[in-house]
């Protein structure tokens, strides 16, 4: 939640299998979503052995009630 834009971020360890996470991230707009995901291209690789296979993703759009 340091990112300009970033108002939520939430790690979540499977009840079933217990070496699968999932992250819950909420971005204040397209625009920090995507600067974020610039960022995420010049960070290092993560350690051999902490992906096992290719993760899938998700993106979900929250519509307020109203």
């Amino acid at each position: 939640m340091q990112e300009p834009g970033c108002l939520q971020f939430e790690i979540f360890q499977s009840a079933l299998d217990p070496d699968r996470l999932t992250l819950l991230e909420l971005w204040e707009d397209d625009a920090a979503l995507a600067e974020h995901a610039k960022m995420n291209a010049t960070r290092a690789p993560l350690p051999p052995g902490l992906i096992a296979g290719r993760g899938s993703r998700e993106d979900y759009v929250h519509a307020p009630r109203g």
